[in-house]
């Protein structure tokens, strides 16, 4: 007779593996594939001398599985002249694929020592009948298949469904059995069907205990994994679903692995992120990578050939968020430049990143060139569509000074009772910088009667950053006051002057007719030199006389007028 009870709900099961080995599963596919067979069987009666003297015992297994009901009845048979026999005559079976992770089995036994010629059905008043239930873990007639102890890990022959020894029917008298069974996911074996941990939030880790071992069955069901990708080994693939973006942890890091793993991340099949074969402890693998709110696929297999058992973890931990920040700026050489430039480098977000400069797309560049004076602005776009933004100054970097170039000497006049004042751009002689016009100054820039001699004269050339330099140029002053007699409206134009011996007089603004006589006097009011005019441009070789101040001076019998003159050498 089959004994029946109610199946224990998936609360209860979690409860019961919770005790015994802490987290599983946590994987919301996982139905189960599953092989459950005789190992042995033992008849320790005696023959009964119907037809010969040796025994003849039949047994017949059914086995219940609460997602399912009952199989079916399997018969096995043989003879044997030695007793106890043991054995197991015919590699008896159950076999199931796609059951909920938390169904049940129950295994029943009819067993008889018979004498019909068809030793498979049973007549009334064969010797030792018997009929019952398998006695299991805990001493129930029923349990899981993925029972919640270390020794039912996926992928492996367990033999002890009965508590503290593989014997099953210790109430059946001279009949007993010895059943192992194996199971693995229905999923995971290939990319397009992976384990799915579902949503994993932020500050959530999911976790499973799985292998990727060969285990050999009788049965068609698939109860090992496959090699689809990667190493020689077998493959075993999962997925999970962020919400939001986050630091995502990949880890087969745990005691419980006891192989090297190699672990792959992908956003899909052929499409992977990162790979890792040693990053963990030992031989363990390691994958800490930012992504995006979305689903990704995950890898385990071995190292080469390796197989084993492994935990995979995957944890999703807080992400800071995208920001940016300039490392370096390089300033404009001039302010009308657009040699400026600027790198810059984000933080947090989920790579990779691409920038707009100035409004401009720029792809994955983290610096710009070709900028102008003044501000700037770049923005950071991430994987996931976050952005930020930064304006930064690009500043006149210019340090180089103008050059500054003055006229060696300058004739300066002046009259009593007046000021005279100075141009800088008569003192400048084509001063220039790199960065283009410049502002000009002179000190002094103002003389009277007082300053009559040589002074220096400072020029102060600054370019448009600020830059300065200066030259000196010697001013001639000199007294005009009773120079320009009743009848003489002009002046003699002495170029250059200073002169280093070579000039030229200029004498047309003046009446010169063949009396005009021209003297050169030196300081102490000396003729040095005389000439008559012949025309009106006059070039001189004064290369003979001693440097100093001269005096030209232009005599007619109804005018004079004269200049000063510096030679310098």
């Amino acid at each position: 007779m089959r004994t029946l009870r109610t199946p224990l709900f998936f609360f209860i099961l979690l409860l019961r593996m919770s005790s015994a080995t802490a987290q599983w599963t946590d994987v919301v596919n996982n139905n189960i594939n599953f092989e459950f067979r005789s190992d042995q069987t033992s008849f320790t009666g005696s023959d009964d001398g119907f037809p010969t003297y040796d025994a003849e015992p039949t047994v017949r297994n059914d086995f219940w599985v609460s997602s399912l009901g009952w199989y079916g009845w399997v018969c096995s048979n043989w003879s044997t002249s030695s007793v106890p026999y043991q054995g197991d005559p015919s590699g008896t079976y159950f076999w199931g694929t796609n059951h909920p992770f938390t169904a049940e089995f129950q295994i029943t036994l009819q067993a008889w020592e018979s004498d019909n010629s068809d030793p498979c059905s049973y007549t009334s008043g064969d010797d030792d009948f018997w009929n019952g239930n398998a006695i299991l873990r805990d001493g129930n007639i029923q349990m899981p298949v993925v029972y919640p102890s270390t020794d039912f890990r996926p992928c492996a022959w367990n033999p002890w469904l009965a508590s503290g020894t593989g014997w099953i029917f210790p109430n059946a008298g001279v009949w007993n059995q010895i059943w192992s069974e194996t199971w693995r996911y229905s999923a995971g074996d290939v990319a397009s069907d992976p384990l799915s941990f579902g949503t994993i939030t932020t500050g959530q880790t999911k976790a499973d205990i799985n292998a990727n071992r060969s285990v050999p069955v009788s049965s068609s069901a698939p109860l090992q994994y496959g090699d689809t990708y990667g190493e020689s080994s077998a493959d075993v693939w999962y997925s999970f679903t962020l919400d939001q973006a986050a630091t995502v942890t990949i880890s087969t890091d745990d005691p419980v692995t006891d192989f090297d793993t190699k672990a792959y991340l992908f956003y899909d099949f052929g499409n992977m992120i990162a790979s890792d074969d040693d990053g963990g402890t030992g031989a363990t693998s390691l994958i800490t990578t930012a992504l995006c709110a979305g689903t990704y696929k995950v890898c385990v297999e071995g190292f080469s050939s390796s197989t084993g058992l492994f935990r995979l973890s995957v944890t999703a931990g807080s992400l800071n968020a995208l920001s940016l920040a300039t490392t370096n700026i390089t300033p404009v050489s001039c302010a009308s430049a657009t040699d400026g430039a600027a790198s810059w480098a984000t933080g947090g977000g989920v790579a990779p990143f691409e920038y707009v400069l100035d409004g401009n797309n720029i792809g994955g560049a983290t610096s710009g060139g070709s900028l102008g004076l003044g501000a700037h602005t770049v923005m950071a776009e991430d994987a996931c569509g976050s952005t930020t933004s930064i304006t930064f100054q690009v500043d006149n970097g210019d340090s180089t000074p103008p050059t500054a170039v003055c006229l060696g000497a300058l004739a300066v006049d002046v009259i009593d009772q007046q000021t005279t004042m100075l141009d800088p751009a008569e003192v400048d002689n084509g001063s220039t910088d790199d960065c283009g016009p410049v502002d000009l100054s002179v000190s002094p820039a103002a003389f009277d009667v007082d300053d009559v001699g040589l002074v220096d004269v400072t020029l102060t050339v600054t370019d448009g950053n600020g830059n300065t330099s200066t030259c000196i140029c010697v001013a001639v002053v000199q007294n005009v006051t009773a120079i320009g007699e009743p009848g003489s409206d002009g002046r003699i134009l002495a170029v250059p002057n200073p002169t280093d011996g070579q000039v030229r007089l200029d004498l047309s603004a003046l009446a010169v007719g063949s009396d005009t006589r021209l003297e050169l006097l030196d300081a102490l009011g000396r003729s040095v030199h005389g000439v008559r005019p012949a025309s009106s441009i006059m070039d001189l070789d004064l290369g003979q006389l001693a440097d100093g101040v001269y005096t030209v001076q232009l005599v007619d019998p109804n005018w004079r007028s004269s200049t000063r003159l510096v030679l310098r050498r």
